[in-house]
């Protein structure tokens, strides 16, 4: 069966809600398979043609549904989406550090944002919506 995943990341900006998305192809995916680079059909996160050092749900041990362009040392990494679920000792960025988790970190438009910074907005929540038999409409 032919399906669509979408990805939506919620967040809030001059007390506005605002989402940013991702829509992948879903077809012949397993539970984590679906969410590649490579499935991605339309996204207002990421621009599809931008390469990514890291596109992954759980490739890193604290660090989920992680979209990372640069990894430059704790102060110059940029990405565009991250979920932190625990402040990893083994991996230790002060970005990642918070009171209270899960920590959910987004980008606003399609550029890449340095985790160190003032331009990292904090995130609300993610939706996973599946959409059978909508992929050709």
């Amino acid at each position: 069966m032919a399906f669509k995943v979408t990805f939506i990341v919620q967040y809030k900006s001059d007390e506005r809600r605002r989402s940013r998305r991702i829509s992948f192809d879903g077809t012949s995916s397993s539970n984590t398979s679906w969410f590649a680079s490579n499935r991605i059909i339309e996204s207002t996160l990421l621009d599809k043609s931008t390469a990514a050092n890291v596109f992954s749900i759980d490739r890193h041990p604290s660090r989920h549904f992680f979209i990372n362009k640069y990894y430059g040392g704790c102060q110059n990494d940029y990405g565009w989406v991250v979920i932190a679920d625990d402040h990893d000792t083994n991996y230790v960025c002060p970005w990642e550090n918070s009171t209270s988790y899960p920590l959910i970190m987004c980008a606003t438009d399609s550029t890449a944002i340095n985790w160190s910074t003032n331009e990292t907005n904090i995130a609300t929540s993610v939706r996973i919506l599946l959409h059978a038999s909508l992929l050709n409409n």
